[in-house]
């Protein structure tokens, strides 16, 4: 089904773990919100946004949209 592919990427640089998720569905820009509490869908940011140190969404050529999380790691963790 078109669309539904999806690429996911991990960096581990000093200290961060930056998470990736790559999809071709540029025109869908997602955004937190409240989903309803029988909703079967709509928490994903939610998630991430509870545990992300930071998270943003990034729009690259037509049709693809990169939503990315960075997750602070302890101290001597390697990275």
């Amino acid at each position: 089904m078109p669309g539904r592919d999806f690429r996911l990427g991990l960096r581990l640089a000093p200290g961060v773990l930056r998470i990736e998720v790559t999809d071709a569905r540029g025109e869908r820009v997602p955004q937190v919100r409240a989903p309803g509490p029988e909703a079967a869908s709509g928490r994903g940011l939610l998630l991430v946004e509870a545990f992300a140190d930071r998270w943003g969404v990034r729009v690259e050529a037509h049709p693809r949209k990169v939503v990315w999380a960075e997750l602070r790691l302890p101290r001597g963790t390697a990275g």
